[in-house]
């Protein structure tokens, strides 16, 4: 825009948004174009500067490698993107998509995340899109998503400050709030201008001013290396710049020498930094040049002071501009190609689901893309298309098509593609098979394969009943993918390092974990991904980031009532606490409560139970968060009440009012989601309407439940495309109704149906069902009719030791605690 052209432009631009940011006038996301060089940072950081020290309304947030802190004029500590929110939806770390596929919704979770900082307005201001971090831009993207709804629910404002090189829109395309500012390229007066102040002097010679333009084109980074030169070597230094960067180098090394640092080590060490394309540290280096981290540090700072590099808040480094770091970067690979492949080995071995970068290296060690590049591409792909990374997508796309020159493998890669296309826009399931079964999947590598039929059954898993053997079949490969290892094929490529994509494995896990154990209700094999889960967690494959495998296994762990005794679970929750706890990761904290809630009901904890419901009410209002599914907890805290009030008083009227409160409370539970938090609300109005003698009200909520079921019987034993849960507990409910009706023959006829009927969630209390079976039987063959309260509590005789977990599952009219099964 000619509002804002040059160095006065740019600190025009700067005072109008902060006008429009302090008068909450401004769009809610702001796209600031330029090329390298020609004022966005300069922009930006004159922003915050003046609005951190001058105005206490809002709350700044900038990029960091890949998190986002919190910018004030006295601190700089704070994370907006801290572990309590990465780490939660390890997506974030490892581009995967696991965390944002599970039924807590984006918006809750972005939701908990920013609702510490929203009582002020915040500014998020992210340099440099395109290259910044992927995690984020995918948080960035989720935030923008969802800004409206934020700002209605806070009151507050949210703006978002972007700048880029590139033009592009996909960062910033679900918000039609947005202004675009391109800004245009310096001019030689600007370049002028700056010197000037940067260095106050008045007097230039006009030939150095011309040439310095002419090789910066008006990038100022680049302006004032050069001007550096000029005070260092005199007037006539300037020739080329690829000649003066040369001369630098030789500079840094003749500094190194006089701290006792090898020349041409330097050398290597910043040639070897050449070779990064993303920010780098001294410790990434110590694993590409064999230098101790002394000397590389000692290195890096010597260049920082000659102004070849410079540093962030975190301590990363890059160069001061990407020219002067591909002159270095072209000579290295000429003199030091093999350090491609150190790079490939450090981002295999220590952050291998850096697939993009992976893939880079290789493909420009050899100047192609193998099968094995290939793969890596696929796996870029998918990561970039599951979270919305629509820059890595262009990525990945724009590598492919530089590199790839034969036409059916082109083909392959457009049928993947396509592939994804269908899957990503959801559509129909006979196009979605059509696309999977047109890749040429016998040509691929395993790990391509693998993560092709994991995406393939996520979308089987989430839009069919599973009730096809073929989809079944789809588990299976995944179970075996999981299981086994999964490497790239790179016998032919010298010193790669062949390695377990463990990530990969541990995302099928987590895909096919819910299916195995929710739907199939298969123990044995949930046990062994559990036990593989572990193994796998302990592998150093991410040392720099939260550990994926260690989040998964602590997810089971809180599912532990689901492959231990009752009574054994302790342990599990235990583990699962403190790791959900130490890392602040508060919602998977709160669902851990709430699960070992359930299990106290269970083994007659109720006053444990009850001070678990409310410690997790107290947390979520301290730490002002939305837990998923809530009526889970509404349900254990009304259930453990009852329970209590019911072993406190042998009075039957008494217990029978306890119900009646219940009912209530569980009542107001009810809406009209079709989800499995409903369904056992449902049955537990029926269990304690048939409680309180109230088979009128049984019969309208037993109604309500086969509606929103889609079912005609819910009590139907042989429907098996109903769940065994429910046909168990209305299978009992119908039997108790039976006898109390003195329907003598029909109870005979359904209790040897229930004989041999136990639900696969029952199976570890196999024990129970043969005692209260024969009780049952007992009943109806000597006709004795009985009472709600006694049906529940005097069916089975029990000692003792016996009613820590028996009188749980002794009950006649079971009632239901509520586990978080569905929630991965």
């Amino acid at each position: 825009m000619d509002n804002f052209r040059g160095i006065v432009g740019r600190k025009l631009l700067t005072d109008e948004l902060k006008d429009k940011y302090i008068n909450k006038v401004a769009k809610s996301v702001t796209v600031i174009n330029a090329g390298y060089g020609q004022g966005k940072t300069y922009v930006m950081n004159l922003l915050i500067d003046d609005l951190s020290k001058n105005y206490k309304e809002i709350k700044i947030f900038t990029n960091q490698e890949d998190e986002f802190i919190l910018c004030s004029s006295s601190s700089k500590s704070k994370e907006l993107n801290s572990i309590d929110f990465s780490f939660g939806i390890p997506a974030f770390s490892l581009g995967v998509g696991v965390g944002w596929e599970n039924r807590h919704s984006n918006y809750d979770k972005i939701r908990n995340m920013l609702s510490k900082h929203m009582n002020k307005n915040i500014l998020i201001c992210v340099e440099n899109i395109s290259i910044a971090n992927s995690s984020i831009r995918i948080l960035l993207s989720y935030i923008i998503y969802n800004i409206e709804k934020l700002e209605k629910e806070f009151k507050k404002r949210i703006f978002v400050l972007i700048t880029d090189v590139y033009e592009q829109d996909t960062i910033y395309k679900y918000n039609i709030s947005t202004e675009i500012i391109k800004l245009q390229d310096y001019d030689i007066n600007d370049v002028k201008i700056f010197l000037k102040q940067r260095h106050e002097i008045f007097n230039f010679d006009e030939l150095n001013i011309e040439k310095i333009f002419e090789l910066s084109s008006g990038n100022l980074h680049i302006a004032d290396f050069l001007f550096e030169e000029i005070l260092v070597y005199g007037n006539n230094h300037l020739s080329t710049l690829n000649d003066i960067v040369n001369k630098k180098m030789a500079l840094i090394k003749m500094q190194g020498e006089k701290k006792e640092l090898a020349g041409k080590d330097i050398e290597n060490i910043i040639y070897s930094a050449s070779l990064a394309i993303k920010e780098f540290s001294a410790g990434l280096l110590t694993e590409i040049v064999e230098q101790n981290i002394t000397n590389i540090s000692s290195s890096l700072e010597i260049a920082k002071k000659e102004a070849l590099l410079t540093q962030d808040m975190k301590k990363y480094y890059r160069f001061i501009s990407n020219d002067i770091q591909k002159h270095i970067a072209d000579m290295t690979i000429i003199n030091h190609e093999n350090w491609l492949i150190t790079y490939y080995n450090y981002y295999s071995e220590n952050e291998q689901d850096e697939y993009y970068l992976r893939a880079y290296y290789l493909i420009k060690y050899q100047d192609e893309i193998s099968s094995i590049s290939f793969s890596l591409l696929v796996l870029a792909y998918s990561a970039a298309r599951k979270m919305s990374d629509d820059i890595n997508t262009k990525k990945v796309i724009d590598l492919k098509n530089l590199y790839i020159k034969e036409s059916a493998e082109n083909d392959n890669f457009q049928r993947i593609i396509n592939f994804y296309d269908s899957l990503f826009a959801n559509k129909s399931l006979s196009e979605v098979k059509g696309n999977y079964k047109a890749v040429h999947i016998d040509s691929l590598e395993l790990v391509v394969k693998a993560e092709l039929t994991c995406e393939y059954f996520h979308y089987l898993y989430t839009n069919t009943k599973m009730d096809d053997s073929a989809y079944l079949n789809v588990l299976y490969q995944c179970k075996e993918y999981a299981l086994q290892k999964l490497k790239l094929n790179v016998s032919d490529i010298d010193f790669v390092v062949s390695i377990d994509e463990t990530i990969l494995r541990l995302k099928i896990i987590y895909d096919i974990a819910p299916c195995i154990l929710d739907q199939l209700n298969d123990y044995d094999s949930f046990q062994m991904l559990y036990q593989k889960s572990k193994e796998l967690s302990e592998i150093k494959y991410n040392s720099k980031r939260c550990n994926l495998g260690q989040y998964i296994e602590n997810v089971f762990n809180r599912k532990a009532f689901l492959f231990v005794n009752q009574a054994a679970c302790k342990i599990y929750y235990e583990k699962a606490k403190n790791f959900f706890l130490t890392n602040k990761i508060w919602d998977e904290y709160c669902i851990t409560l709430v699960c070992e809630a359930g299990t106290s009901i269970v083994i007659q904890q109720f006053e444990e139970a009850l001070e678990l419901c409310c410690k997790v009410q107290e947390i979520c209002q301290e730490q002002n968060i939305l837990l998923p599914q809530i009526n889970k907890l509404y349900n254990n805290q009304i259930i453990a009440e009852f329970l209590l009030a019911e072993q406190k008083t042998k009075n039957i009227n008494r217990a029978i009012s306890s119900a009646k409160k219940a009912l209530v409370k569980l009542k107001k539970c009810v809406n009209k989601t079709a989800d499995t938090a409903q369904f056992v609300i449902l049955t537990n109005i029926c269990s304690l309407s048939l409680y309180c003698n109230n088979d009128k009200q049984y019969l309208k909520y037993k109604h309500l439940l086969e509606k929103s079921y889609n079912c005609k019987r819910i009590d139907d034993l042989e429907d098996k495309n109903i769940d065994d849960f429910y046909r168990y507990y209305f299978g009992w409910f119908e039997l108790f109704r039976m006898i109390h009706n003195c329907e003598w023959a029909k109870a005979e006829q359904y209790v040897k149906l229930l004989k041999d009927f136990v639900p696969a969630l029952f199976k570890k209390q196999e024990v129970f069902w043969e005692k209260k079976n024969s009780s049952v039987q007992y009943m109806i063959d000597n006709k004795q009719t009985t009472n709600p309260f006694d049906f529940c509590n005097n069916l089975v005789d029990t000692n003792r030791n016996e009613q820590t977990i028996s009188k749980f599952f002794y009950r006649g009219l079971m009632v239901s605690d509520l586990q978080y099964t569905s929630y991965f």
